[in-house]
């Protein structure tokens, strides 16, 4: 969750999240092969990913970033991975305060729905892979909203630049000498509902967005929203699988340093 979208008062996590994080890990296991790597978070949001993650995945070293942390907040998630007995997971404000000597080197990198945060995400992209614990052999895993035609009022509330299409992230990774090596798209069903609030904002501007912080519906509905959700993943997995390319509303990256 981007710290945005935090409530004030207790939430439930939304369905979303939860789906998401099942596809990342479906990603990931492809390219899981020791425990002894280490993993760069960048724009990590309030952690749950990342808790999450070394809950499935015992991995050496978990560094998790966002630019939004300050003292206090790096404070109350440090105790909080404290009383959970986790000690793999370091909290910065931003990469340049990580010590070379620290980690020799990062195996991979996660950019979950970061990189529409940034004006510039080839400058953003080129100064990441040039950190000097990155080498030709991490892997960096990207998720983003799809297709910019579908920009709305939330992906102003949420503070985006922009949406991206195959076309969008091809030129990006070539500007930054980057290789893809998997993509595709998830979240299908989705795309009729977000299609109708583009409609409806042409009418109405005066929409109301909540964030992924403001779920309040049972249980129960939000387990039934996570399986539809991560079905749907399955599905257009098993279509790309054969060849052919299933739009959804989200998209997934998988690159490498071009050698």
């Amino acid at each position: 969750m981007d710290l945005i979208e935090i409530k004030q008062s207790v939430y439930n996590r939304h369905p979303w999240e939860q789906a998401r994080l099942k596809v990342i890990f479906d990603i990931f296991s492809n390219y899981y092969f020791s425990e002894n790597i280490t993993i760069l978070d960048v724009g990590c949001g309030d952690i749950y990913v990342a808790v999450e993650f070394v809950k499935k995945f015992k991995v050496k070293n978990y560094i998790a970033i966002d630019s939004a942390f300050d003292a206090p907040t790096i404070d109350m998630y440090s105790q909080k991975l404290k009383q959970e007995g986790i000690e793999n997971i370091v909290l910065y404000k931003d990469i340049a305060e990580i010590k070379n000597s620290d980690f020799t080197k990062i195996d991979h990198i996660f950019l979950f729905d970061v990189i529409e945060h940034v004006e510039n995400d080839n400058i953003f992209m080129r100064d990441l892979i040039s950190f000097p614990c990155v080498t030709n052999e991490t892997t960096i895993f990207i998720t983003v909203p799809a297709f910019n035609y579908l920009f709305t009022s939330h992906d102003k509330f949420l503070k985006h630049y922009r949406r991206y299409n195959n076309k969008m992230i091809k030129i990006l990774a070539s500007e930054v000498n980057l290789q893809i090596i998997d993509s595709g798209y998830f979240f299908s069903v989705l795309l009729i509902p977000r299609f109708l609030k583009k409609i409806i904002e042409k009418f109405n501007k005066n929409t109301n967005n909540d964030g992924v912080g403001n779920w309040k519906r049972s249980k129960y509905i939000g387990d039934i929203v996570v399986i539809v959700l991560f079905v749907d993943y399955l599905f257009s997995k098993t279509f790309r699988q054969i060849g052919f390319s299933i739009p959804g509303l989200s998209k997934f990256i998988v690159c490498k340093k071009s050698a």
